[in-house]
């Protein structure tokens, strides 16, 4: 096969795959969990019925994918940050705040049947230790740089953060949350 032939196949399958991750999330926010088909999806992506089950068997094979991109994004936000010029103060900050942010949208947007669904652990499993791995990093800089303790282990101190930030905190912004405050107390020196 040409590669100007492959290329155009490989992008037209990816605009296709985009397309039924996107509509299956529209099917989702406009009717919830219970009324997504495949047929319905097939129709909000533009594609025929047949199609879409070549990419996907079934409707939670598409939920399972779309989430897992999202969290994708979300590990590559948290990432760019982590790794910013910024001081290790204010790198280790931002990424607390954001991964409040992601966890009180989360509360916020996400039904008890749609959390249980799209959290299972075979599907968060990677992205659990993507965060764990993340946070660790950068924890043991700030270890490093003498900006919180170091008599507990960074990588318990990742859980420690990532627990006590996945409760979220719907009342409050992140930069102002009593959540992230009491976070940061406990990771700093005694």
């Amino acid at each position: 096969m040409p590669k100007l032939w492959k290329d155009t196949v490989d992008t037209h399958r990816q605009a296709v795959r985009e397309a039924i991750l996107h509509a299956v999330q529209t099917q989702l926010h406009a009717h919830g969990l219970a009324r997504i088909t495949m047929a319905g999806i097939a129709q909000q992506a533009g594609i025929g019925r047949a199609t879409l089950y070549k990419y996907f068997p079934d409707v939670q094979s598409i939920l399972d994918a779309a989430h897992e991109q999202h969290i994708s994004e979300h590990v590559a936000t948290l990432r760019s940050l982590a790794v910013s010029d910024a001081t290790a103060r204010e790198r280790l900050e931002s990424v607390l705040a954001l991964y409040l942010r992601i966890c009180t949208e989360r509360l916020r947007h996400g039904d008890a049947d749609v959390v249980s669904l799209l959290h299972r652990p075979d599907v968060v499993s990677r992205a659990d230790e993507q965060l764990l791995a993340l946070f660790t990093g950068l924890l043991t800089e700030a270890v490093d740089a003498g900006i919180v303790r170091d008599d507990t282990p960074p990588q318990d101190l990742a859980r420690f953060c990532l627990q006590s930030l996945a409760a979220g905190d719907p009342q409050h912004q992140p930069e102002e949350s009593p959540l992230l405050r009491l976070t940061l107390a406990g990771l700093s020196h005694n």
